[in-house]
């Protein structure tokens, strides 16, 4: 739609994130102190810069940049049929992810019992967020547009505590007070400590006027925005009334400009993997690489639950652990 905010030169490889066998180790890298320990043939994640170009058989990718999938279960290497799945699921997790964790671990200091808001909550980044304030032992408010079964159904498995509320945004504009009161009411009256917004526009101005005194305010994305984000949802008087806190986060800015903020992040979701408090992704479509345009065209039309993921054929991407 050209109203990105980041526009690479062309010709460019797209593609950021990706998962799939370790085929060979530099000599010199080996054993860094930032990176996992990790061997030829064990499955990987991996991050890059974006823009990076990850739309590819093979890449280059640093050893601090990859974080170990376990694909195999009770001790037994795992068939190809779930090395392929987990794969698939792992490859839709490191920007997602770390945008959540950076946003509410690094900018919104989210702390346990906290009441967070988050929208676009069956998105790829929101339900990440979703699932990473939980294992924070935040108290979520997970905000959806309940039009569609499948949608509540998915966003509802991400909640399974008391603590947590599901909160129906569809017909926004007609229902600001109602939804107002909906997120005051969950919060006994005392308004959200965080919000998480992926969404903007209308929902965005609710959600402000609904962070208690002191709260904070972080802005991952403005999916609803009608303009492209060029206007700002935002109410200044409140800002300034409630003294509130107002974060935007772009997590591949921190590559170039605060790049231990991305490892250490990394490495508190590698342990929240490993401790099973956070899952991986759900991925709701899977095309072909030949068929990334139409990949990009599903985003743009919306509704995905969790996200899209772009499979290299069988042959290419299982390789048995050597």
């Amino acid at each position: 739609l050209g109203k990105y905010q980041v526009k690479p030169k062309l010709p460019c490889v797209l593609g950021a994130e990706a998962s799939g066998f370790i085929e060979n180790i530099n000599i010199d890298t080996e054993g860094s102190e930032d990176g996992p320990n990790l061997a030829i043939g064990d499955a990987v994640v991996a991050f890059l810069p974006p823009r990076s170009g990850t739309f590819a058989s093979v890449i280059d990718v640093p050893l601090q940049n990859l974080i170990p999938v376990p694909v195999a279960a009770d001790g037994r290497l795992a068939s190809s049929r779930e090395q392929t799945e987990v794969l698939k699921r792992a490859a839709a997790f490191p920007i997602a992810a770390g945008t959540a964790h950076v946003a509410l671990c690094e900018r919104a200091k989210l702390q346990r019992g906290e009441y967070v808001l988050v929208t676009g909550a069956s998105g790829g980044t929101g339900a990440l967020a979703v699932g990473i304030a939980k294992a924070l032992g935040a108290r979520v408010i997970a905000a959806i547009r309940a039009n569609d079964a499948r949608k509540v159904s998915f966003v509802k498995s991400l909640l399974d505590s008391s603590a947590d509320v599901l909160l129906d945004v569809s017909d926004v504009h007609n229902r600001r007070l109602e939804i107002s009161q909906q997120i005051m009411q969950a919060t006994q009256g005392r308004g959200v400590d965080v919000v998480l917004d992926v969404v903007g526009g209308e929902l965005a101005k609710i959600a402000v006027k609904c962070l208690r005194w002191s709260g904070r305010f972080v802005v991952a994305g403005f999916a609803g925005s009608q303009d492209g984000a060029t206007s700002s949802p935002i109410p200044a008087h409140l800002v300034l009334t409630k003294n509130l806190s107002i974060h935007g986060i772009y997590w591949g800015s921190y590559l170039q400009h605060q790049p231990d903020v991305i490892y250490g992040s990394f490495r508190a979701l590698r342990g929240m993997l490993k401790a099973g408090s956070l899952q991986l992704p759900r991925v709701d479509q899977v095309y072909r690489l030949e068929d990334a345009a139409g990949a990009l065209a599903s985003m743009a039309r919306g509704g995905v639950l969790g996200k899209i993921v772009i499979e290299l054929p069988r042959d290419e991407l299982i390789r048995p652990k050597l």
